[in-house]
This record gives structure tokens, sequence and C-alpha cells, in this order.
């Protein structure tokens, strides 16, 4: 496992609780690997519509890169 991706991911699950236009999320993978991770969540939001987002990043001296 890699903290800085982790934190990354952390990240970006807070921002959705956060977000007033989130209605619900799911986390349908999170994958972190010692030099890289990957993460898939779908969202519902305001009015029923529907997004999906996944990201693959990986950690260079403490950065993220996308």
């Amino acid at each position: 496992m890699n903290p800085v991706i982790e934190r990354h991911f952390d990240e970006v699950e807070l921002r959705l609780i956060e977000s007033p236009v989130v209605q619900v999320y799911r986390i349908v993978r999170r994958e972190v690997a010692p030099a890289d991770g990957k993460l898939r969540i779908e969202i519902r939001l305001e009015e029923n519509d529907f997004a999906e987002l996944f990201e693959y990043v990986s950690e260079v001296s403490g950065t993220i890169h996308c």
C-alpha cells in the first residue's frame, strides 16, 4: 500500500461527501499498490443524474501523477 495514494483517494471521497450535488456514491473499485492506484466510483447526483469516475494515479517522490 502507498500512503500518499491512500490519502489522495480519501480526499476524493471527502469531496464527494461534502458536495451538495452528490446524493449518494458507491466505490466500485479501490486498489492501491506500492507505486500506483485505481479508483472507480459511481455517483448519483441531484435530479437523478448519474456520473462515473475512474482515476488512475501513480506516485513519484511523494507527488501524485494522473
